[in-house]
């Protein structure tokens, strides 16, 4: 069964689970390997749960999807309210002992004011409820969400290495790093946000903990919170804005893979972007992958430029857009690095946007590579042209015959997943679940039942089997 079953998608695992009673109980723990939970499928979910306990050992992924209000509501209303605290007492109580992933995507987090202003007393805090959610992987996306109990949340999982907070808004906690979006280019500004880093800089060397240990040093971001028992390893963020409001300096010294899709890398003559600058200050000599979507510049005089040399490990960098005028510049002031693979994404429609002339410089950069340490230069496309186009094009506007002979791989693949951080996004072409488009683009004037009918799609009430706590 787990040949068939393993890498097929939903429609084929619930066409086994109907073939026959025998077939059926094989198929069940494939079946509730993951959990797609909505506020109106809670219920029957603990149901389930109740019925056929094992579920919960079956579980290895968990999507928590709009828990907000529906119809441009309270999303604080007493019946929501009620349950967030049912979805702490079920999801979250720690009885799935094996999930590796857990998704928050379009929900509005609670606070515990909130339960004040309704006169409730929450029966089990939701809050509190992260400390028993044992997953490695969580990705927050499209929430809102307060930014100290978030961080809170955040220090307080047993066993989480990889974050994604993607699109979302960190509301409250107003402190010294919540005036990002103010003009960075203002001496007095730029000034507060470095007073803070200052006492640490004397202590600190570039790079965060040059010690190997994350948890050896204060960096005055959350230290007095108790560590976990793992590290952050992993981090996909869509832009840098308040990333240090949540994730304290060391977890960021503790990473190995770190992927921003919106980042500022001016250097001059404005000053540095103060969260670039803390972010790149703090990355440690454990990192190895990093890739970033650059930010374009008004300022036609603006000059680019970092300091990774203390990343030791980094061996695989990605820089898009490929046309952005920094991306040679950035990767001019890696060549004293033992990179091995360079990736450049590229987005185009036709060949004809391909141009000899905005690849002259990239060509030049990466010449200076060693060839001796570079094993390959790969370029992902996206788009509906076909392989061999966009080969063609990209052997006539490259440096192929340079790389070939210095025997550096050069390849042109097709991206399977869109560029950026978009799990929701990712995560709908590879399983196909098309009904998400539904949900993303309703008018907030749909009546809820219609709303309700097109996530339900066309499933039989009569199929008892088909739990639609899944979808």
């Amino acid at each position: 069964m787990s040949y068939i079953c393993e890498d097929s998608d939903r429609t084929a695992i619930r066409s086994a689970n109907l073939t026959s009673a025998v077939w059926h109980y094989a198929v069940r723990p494939y079946i509730y390997r993951m959990i797609r939970i909505r506020p109106y499928t809670l219920d029957r979910f603990e149901a389930l749960l109740a019925a056929l306990p094992t579920v919960a050992y079956w579980a290895e992924q968990v999507e928590i999807y709009s828990f907000r209000s529906w119809n441009g509501g309270d999303p604080f209303a007493k019946q929501m309210l009620r349950k967030w605290e049912q979805l702490a007492r079920v999801v979250m109580s720690g009885a799935m002992k094996k999930l590796t992933r857990v998704v928050f995507c379009d929900c509005v987090f609670p606070h515990p004011s909130c339960y004040t202003s309704k006169g409730l007393v929450p029966v089990t805090d939701f809050w509190s409820s992260f400390a028993t959610l044992d997953t490695p992987v969580l990705c927050v996306e499209h929430v809102t969400v307060p930014v100290d109990l978030f961080k809170t949340a955040l220090m307080a999982l047993p066993s989480l290495e990889t974050l994604h907070v993607i699109r979302s808004q960190l509301l409250g906690g107003f402190g010294s790093h919540d005036n990002n979006d103010d003009d960075d280019d203002s001496d007095d500004g730029d000034d507060d946000k470095y007073s803070e880093d200052s006492e640490d800089e004397e202590e600190q060397e570039v790079g965060g903990n040059q010690s190997g240990d994350p948890q050896d040093q204060n960096t005055g971001d959350g230290d007095a919170h108790k560590p976990r028992r793992s590290e952050l390893t992993a981090l996909y963020v869509s832009d840098l804005h308040r990333l240090r409001d949540i994730v304290p300096a060391s977890s960021i010294a503790s990473l190995v893979y770190l992927e921003v899709d919106g980042i500022c890398m001016r250097d001059r003559p404005s000053r540095p972007h103060p969260d670039t600058l803390w972010l790149f200050r703090h990355l440690g000599k454990n990192l190895r992958t990093l890739r970033l979507r650059v930010l374009p510049e008004d300022d036609e005089d603006a000059s680019y430029g970092w300091e990774l040399s203390h990343c030791t490990s980094l061996h695989t960098i990605e820089l898009r857009p490929i046309t952005h005028e920094a991306v040679p510049l950035l990767l001019d002031q890696l060549t004293n690095l033992d990179i091995k693979h360079i990736e450049l994404p590229i987005r185009f429609e036709s060949t004809e946007e391909c141009k000899v002339d905005d690849y002259e410089e990239l060509n030049e950069v990466t010449q200076n590579f060693d060839p001796s340490i570079l094993v390959d230069v790969k370029f992902v496309y996206m788009g509906g042209l076909s392989w061999e186009d966009v080969d063609a094009k990209m052997r006539e506007v490259v440096a192929y015959p340079f790389w070939i002979g210095k025997g550096v791989v050069t390849k042109i693949l097709k991206a399977q997943d869109p560029f950026g951080t978009s799990y929701a996004a990712g995560r709908k072409i590879k399983y196909g679940m098309r009904k998400w488009d539904k949900v993303v683009d309703v008018d907030d004037k749909t009546p809820k039942s219609m709303l309700l009918r097109s996530l339900e799609g066309t499933r039989s009430p009569g199929k008892k089997k088909t739990i639609a706590a899944l979808y």
